[in-house]
């Protein structure tokens, strides 16, 4: 015999010894598919610290799955020795779900022909899965990221430059001495407030600048109720002069692990809002709300204001300098602002609303990192 050629026995020795300590999961099974046997990856990653001995393989599987290997099983009975394959959720005892590629073959017994057993052959793909979908959705941020900087650049573009026109305008008239003495006071208040205007969106593009993810501060805990206190006692001319109604539904001990400058401003956004978009003809009711959904903490706004076309308006409501109203004091940078600072922070805002009825924004807060 060649000394390199293995026997039949030792073959089958050293295959079980990989099998064994392999970092894929192997199993036996009977024809009901009780485990008769696993291998030390199986008994780790999912039945450890019990004996799982005499089990039934489908307590690892939730009921749709478990369907999925019953099917599997089936098959691999009308053709012992072929391998059946399937992507399944294998369920630890512990509760942690595995996401395996899952092979079955049935194989006949040597004691008898008529009888079978099952062979079960598992990879463990979770932490492959967990990376493919932690890089598309870094993919699809960046994307979206992109998106937003070629808006942002032509949205400032744009606007930076209809104030730079009107003030090189007002220049060339006063050059070409086109200014009489009368007329110098008017001039120069147009000026001013083309300047005024002009600062105004600098100083609101470096919020949204510093409001960005790369930029966002760390989070830590914060009395909800006593941001929403310093806000309105910040604008309580502005509640005095529109005779507004505030109703405040938030428990007084609840709190909210953020950035608390980030929260008081979409607040203060949705605030002035509400206010500056009142109904002609009503004094303004606004109720604010802070409860918990799923894995976010909510912060609802709901005004009786003039609402909003969303058939019309709803893709453009968040977007850079847009306005709905024709406000003459209105920028187009509160709902943008309060966006990208919600996004920074891992939430998101939304908004339901009704012409002439009025308006709800909900601000979705996620307290983790």
């Amino acid at each position: 015999m060649n000394p390199t050629e293995i026997s039949p026995a030792t073959w089958n020795s050293m295959v079980c010894k990989l099998l064994e300590h392999s970092s894929l999961y192997f199993l036996q099974m009977d024809k009901d598919l009780y485990l008769q046997r696993y291998n030390a990856s199986f008994e780790r990653d999912i039945v450890s610290p019990l004996n799982a001995i005499g089990s039934h393989f489908l307590r690892f599987f939730s009921e749709q799955d478990g369907q999925e290997v019953k099917k599997m099983a089936m098959k691999a009975l009308q053709s012992p020795g072929t391998s059946i394959s399937a992507m399944v959720n294998l369920q630890s005892l512990g509760g942690t779900p595995r996401y395996c590629r899952l092979e079955l073959v049935a194989y006949h017994l040597q004691s008898s022909e008529n009888e079978v057993g099952f062979l079960a052959l598992g990879e463990d793909l979770t932490d492959y899965i967990n990376q493919k979908i932690r890089l598309e959705r870094l993919a699809e941020r960046n994307a979206l990221q992109n998106q937003s900087l070629l808006n942002f650049a032509y949205s400032v573009s744009h606007n930076l430059r209809s104030h730079v026109a009107n003030l090189i305008s007002l220049y060339e008239m006063r050059e070409a001495q086109l200014i009489s003495d009368g007329e110098a006071g008017d001039f120069d208040k147009l000026v001013k407030e083309n300047l005024e205007r002009l600062d105004k969106t600098i100083h609101d593009l470096n919020n949204i600048i510093f409001s960005h993810p790369e930029n966002t501060r760390k989070k830590e805990e914060f009395c909800v109720n006593e941001s929403i206190a310093v806000v309105l006692n910040s604008i309580s001319n502005l509640i005095n002069e529109n005779h507004a109604t505030i109703i405040n539904t938030i428990r007084s001990n609840s709190m909210l692990k953020s950035v608390q400058a980030y929260f008081e401003s979409i607040f203060l956004n949705l605030m002035t809002n509400a206010l500056k978009y009142k109904h002609p003809h009503r004094d303004p009711v606004i109720k604010i709300s802070f409860y918990s959904t799923g894995d976010f903490k909510v912060l609802e706004v709901k005004d009786n204001g003039r609402g909003i076309d969303l058939n019309r308006y709803g893709d453009k409501i968040f977007n850079l300098f847009r306005t709905f109203h024709g406000n003459p004091d209105a920028r187009g940078m509160g709902l943008y602002l309060s966006r990208i600072q919600a996004e920074s922070l891992g939430g998101s805002i939304s908004v339901v609303s009704v012409p002439d009825k009025g308006s709800t924004f909900k601000v979705f807060f996620n307290e983790g990192n």
